[in-house]
């Protein structure tokens, strides 16, 4: 319906979110930074918070992919 009507290459939403569309911002890598380093001291759990659509699950997902490539 939405690619027709607004001449898209592909569906604009899903229910899980697309990294490629990821832009990194000032706040997430201070966001990132924070969460390296209690990782880093090994805190038990870490709570990312935010308004609607700011990107926290590409957030989680892109952070989760990097600390995955530092530890390689």
């Amino acid at each position: 319906m939405y690619l027709d009507h607004f001449g898209l290459r592909e569906a604009p939403f899903s229910l899980t979110p697309d990294t490629q569309f990821y832009i990194a911002c000032n706040s997430h890598q201070e966001a990132y930074n924070t969460l390296l380093v209690a990782v880093t001291n090994g805190e038990g759990f870490i709570k990312i918070t935010g308004n609607v659509g700011t990107g926290k699950p590409c957030f989680a997902g892109n952070s989760w992919g990097a600390s995955i490539r530092k530890a390689s």
